[in-house]
């Protein structure tokens, strides 16, 4: 089946990716509608934090940061072509951006699209499935400024850009999920600061950005030395933490066991050790990219189908032509599919390939479904 060049094309999530699409497909392209559908009440992605609202009766989606959040990526690689980052106030040892200088960076950078009504905010997108024979995608969505009521839309294209940090990854662990239902295991997802666990003793899970954040954080006097951090390996050598005596480093956990009468938990660790009487475990072992929203026809059955399942491992958008099209029906596109560590950069590059691309009539290559 050949696809024609999209003309009408919907861009969901609101977060970087979706911003450098939207202004990609929009400013460098030649298509008849192109819009942004957000399901929160603003813009910024990940680096929005909004707080919850007295009264407001819509779901909440929180974002993964927290107050007090600093980047660790120069503000030279948090910039969109043509939109260059203002300087942040910095000194040698601290050269990063914060939580409030990103997102206000991308506020405005998204304030013409905001104007001119290219962005809908409060447009929570439940479904998006591809219809017969070429004729688009349908896309239903829950409008929270006229009370969640459901509507649906046809698009020729569709540009998923949700980003990884949605579907927070649970390791299966022995004994995990009695501490989730008392709310004694907390993903990195839903940290917001130490200060709610002041005194505390505390096990961190993880060696990534989030868990050694947390760690140190935890570990500038506000919980109780030590803080524990469950690892599996060593740090790689090219990103080496400081040592600190007030972290320490444990093997991983293979069990964990909850005493209702106090609330304490024990962890059995796989070397055998076993650490008593923490009162809070944290998780920083990441997310899964499961946009569970996409049905696609299956290729051979022609029945709709969910995209993605947990029972594609390892986890993985599949069939994607150069980390971006969709090889079966390349109508449908992914930006920022792929983890990397300058997700404005390659959100900017790829969105400008997908809008030259589709606005060729041969756009799809001949190598598209290897």
């Amino acid at each position: 089946m050949t696809f024609p060049s999209p003309k009408r094309i919907a861009v969901i999530g609101g977060g970087p990716a979706g911003l450098a699409t939207l202004r990609s497909l929009t400013e460098r392209g030649q298509f008849d509608k192109v819009e942004l559908l957000e399901r929160r009440d603003d813009v910024g992605g990940v680096w929005y934090l909004d707080d919850p609202k007295e009264g407001d009766t819509k779901p909440r989606w929180p974002s993964p940061s927290y107050p007090g959040l600093v980047g660790n990526v120069l503000p030279e690689y948090l910039s969109f072509s043509q939109f260059p980052f203002p300087e942040p106030p910095s000194t040698p040892d601290q050269p990063f951006p914060t939580l409030v200088e990103t997102y206000d960076y991308l506020r405005a950078f998204a304030e013409p699209y905001l104007k001119n009504g290219a962005i809908r905010l409060n447009h929570e997108v439940t479904r998006v499935e591809e219809l017969p024979d070429g004729a688009g995608w349908k896309v239903v969505f829950n409008d929270w400024n006229d009370g969640g009521e459901q509507r649906t839309e046809i698009w020729d294209a569709v540009v998923v850009t949700v980003g990884w940090y949605d579907n927070p990854a649970w390791p299966d662990t022995e004994g995990l999920h009695a501490l989730r239902e008392k709310g004694l295991a907390i993903h990195a997802k839903w940290y917001r600061g130490p200060e709610p666990h002041t005194g505390k003793r505390a096990l961190v899970i993880g060696n990534g950005n989030s868990s050694n954040d947390i760690a140190s954080h935890l570990a500038r006097g506000v919980a109780k030395e030590p803080v524990y951090r469950s690892i599996r390996r060593p740090a790689l050598p090219t990103f080496p933490s400081l040592p600190d005596l007030r972290i320490v480093d444990v093997a991983p956990v293979i069990k964990y066991a909850l005493d209702t009468s106090t609330s304490k938990i024990s962890a059995t660790l796989k070397d055998g050790t076993v650490i008593e009487d923490i009162d809070v475990v944290f998780i920083g072992t990441g997310y899964r990219p499961i946009p569970s929203f996409v049905h696609v026809l299956d290729p051979t059955t022609k029945q709709v189908t969910p995209l993605m399942t947990e029972e594609i491992k390892p986890h993985r958008i599949p069939g994607l032509h150069r980390y971006i099209l969709y090889a079966h029906n390349p109508t449908l596109a992914f930006v920022l599919a792929m983890l990397c560590y300058t997700p404005f950069t390659i959100s900017d590059l790829s969105s400008t390939w997908l809008s030259l691309a589709w606005g060729r009539r041969d756009y799809l290559p001949r190598d598209c479904r290897r």
